[in-house]
């Protein structure tokens, strides 16, 4: 459910950005939506002026599987009707459709296409804005603990509830004696101070360690997730050294309630006046899910105390080995995504952090690299940007195994043109694995040699390795799309493979059907033959097993060749089988010496006439 409502805020500090009111290049580091052959259409409602629906700024905002916002902007026509032409219907794909009225930012609802599914309908409602936060209520706080790089994080994410009928929101020229939405107040010592997505909402105000939030807060009962789901996410963190840290937290709102999660596999945390809360089901993998303490009725002004151990570290980045990458590469017509999953082991029986200012581990990405980001728990891990480098990651890493992942993309300059992966590691790698999905690739690099492709439910991937990767070594992987080849008819393939296996047929059996004498001749040279055409059709099977596996071709051709292919091979082993001995195909036998038959007197081979009698001899007749 936090997960929901963090994407929720995400996606509403998006929409609510000021650069993204803008017509100008503040925006322009948005890419446009995914393109395809969908069509997202609607209308805006204005229950407090109907009237008031032409003419008002409609915003689509995109994200895609791999991470990356898009956004496309539209207008409302008289009757306050707007289309988006063109968009993916993709499934993956989630949509958040929103417009801006009276300087507000409203945010629809949150949709994505079913399978086969071409349009689909929303309705944006838009509203008059006051100024009046008497009916705002802030029913939760949430404080997530974690141990980061040597510095306790924290997660704030304050939950709101407009009890009101219409949007609270007040604009920036009347802020300055404006009572806010929210008030909050960082804890002493607070840094690295950042907001989901890095867009500040329009309506948020930092100074120093003070934050105020003056919108907007649509009605909790508007139909709809957002509006159910509405609040502020920012972190921070705090030092953390060794020992036992109190933190100090107020409230200058107040708040329903107070829940502080610790995760379980982070440090000791305790909250005076607190207490521990049933957490969710543990779900089937993955991590126990976080200790839950939990402080009802914190009233504006009130202050709560919280207690980390931090536990004992090594300052050892030795004590850190590399020991495994997986490299996985899409390739399509605009970019080469890449994602990267580091498997990293700690020796000893202690978590082990860099030294102040260092890093454990840089893990660089290749020149060009674009929207660089970071698997959510590896907050907990210090994983930090590294100035558009890659990153670092200072620790700290508790003992045995631990996986890393980052995920960024390449341009591609030019469609069609081979793509260049460079990648570096910072430091020596054993084994080194890179997974192509296969949309028909050519693959060709000088230090990574090919294995098996790897088949899973939905694709096909093909298969790299290396070992005993250098850390001032650059590995090279050059991929390009195949050029398209015209298809063979079904029909035509599948005679072929009938007409080579007949053929092989036929020239094996060719011998067999010849003489006895001529079998007896050549025995030896037949049974090579043999031999030599069947291991053909082994050689036949095993390139259809490649072709099947890299998913060119279909698995009801693929059933039809095995087939025929295996039929063939099994009667080539069959007539080998039934064929005589090689022994038996030569019948020899020992020359014997000619004997008279009138004397018995024994004669020279070759002899036609008996020399002590004259007789003819019995073999010289049977010559002559």
């Amino acid at each position: 459910m936090k997960l929901l409502r963090l994407v929720a805020v995400a996606a509403w500090a998006l929409l609510a950005s000021p650069a993204l009111a803008q017509h100008d290049g503040g925006a322009a580091q948005v890419p446009d939506v995914p393109a395809g052959t969908g069509r997202i259409a609607g209308t805006i409602a204005n229950p407090d002026a109907p009237e008031k629906v032409g003419g008002i700024e409609v915003l689509l905002y995109a994200l895609p599987p791999d991470g990356t916002p898009g956004l496309r902007r539209g207008q409302t026509d008289a009757s306050g009707g707007f289309a988006f032409e063109n968009v993916s219907n993709d499934p993956a794909v989630a949509y958040l459709v929103g417009a801006r009225y009276a300087g507000v930012p409203y945010p629809g609802e949150r949709l994505s296409f079913a399978p086969d599914e071409r349009e689909k309908q929303v309705t944006v409602r838009v509203g008059e804005p006051t100024e009046d936060v008497s009916a705002v209520a802030i029913p939760e706080v949430q404080l997530e603990v974690a141990w980061a790089g040597g510095r306790i994080g924290v997660s704030e994410l304050v939950r709101f509830e407009n009890r009101g009928e219409r949007t609270v929101f007040t604009a920036a020229p009347r802020r300055a004696n404006a009572k806010p939405v929210f008030h909050g107040q960082l804890p002493a010592g607070a840094d690295d101070f950042q907001i989901p997505l890095g867009i500040q909402p329009e309506g948020l105000v930092r100074d120093g360690a003070e934050l105020r939030f003056y919108g907007p807060l649509y009605p909790s009962s508007w139909p709809g997730p957002l509006a159910r789901d509405q609040g502020l996410a920012f972190q921070y963190t705090l030092p953390g050294a060794s020992g036992p840290v109190t933190i100090e937290k107020t409230f200058p709102s107040g708040a329903g309630r107070v829940v502080v999660l610790a995760p379980s596999a982070g440090p000791k945390i305790e909250v005076a006046g607190a207490h521990e809360e049933a957490p969710p089901a543990q779900p089937a993998e993955g991590p126990p899910p976080a200790r839950r303490l939990v402080l009802d009725g914190v009233a504006p002004g009130g202050r709560i105390a919280l207690r980390v151990d931090v536990p004992e570290t090594v300052v050892d980045p030795d004590a850190v080995r590399l020991q495994e990458t997986r490299i996985f590469l899409e390739l399509d017509d605009a970019a080469l995504q890449v994602q990267e999953e580091h498997l990293l082991v700690v020796d000893g029986t202690k978590p082990v952090m860099a030294p102040e200012g260092e890093a454990l581990l840089a893990i660089p990405v290749p020149p060009g690299a674009q929207q660089v980001r970071f698997d959510r728990d590896a907050f907990a891990l210090g994983l930090a940007p590294d100035d558009g480098n890659g990153a670092l990651l200072r620790g700290p890493l508790p003992p045995g195994e631990t996986r890393v992942q980052i995920a960024y993309h390449l341009p591609v300059s030019e469609p069609g043109a081979a793509t260049l992966f460079e990648k570096r590691f910072g430091r020596s790698l054993p084994l080194l694995n890179v997974y192509a999905a296969d949309t028909g690739l050519e693959l060709a690099s000088e230090r990574l040699h090919r294995r098996r492709p790897v088949k899973t439910p939905d694709r096909t991937y093909l298969a790299l390795e290396a070992f005993e990767v250098e850390p001032s070594e650059t590995v090279r992987l050059s991929i390009a799309a195949l050029p398209a080849r015209a298809q063979v008819p079904r029909a035509a393939l599948l005679a072929g493979v009938a007409l080579a296996a007949a053929l092989v047929v036929g020239f094996v059996a060719a011998p067999l059907r010849e003489g006895a004498a001529a079998a007896a001749s050549e025995p030896e040279e037949q049974v090579d033959l043999a031999r030599r055409d069947r291991e053909a059709i082994y050689a036949a099977l095993r390139d259809l097993e490649h072709d099947h596996e890299t998913a060119k071709v279909s698995d009801e051709d693929y059933a039809t060749m095995r087939g025929e292919l295996r039929g063939r091979a099994a009667a080539l082993l069959a007539n080998e089988t039934a064929a005589p001995p090689r022994d038996a195909l030569r019948i020899e036998t020992a020359p014997t010496e000619p004997v008279c038959g009138g004397c018995g007197a024994k004669a020279d081979p070759g002899d036609r006439f008996c020399a002590q009698c004259g007789a003819r001899l019995p073999d010289a007749q049977a010559r002559a």
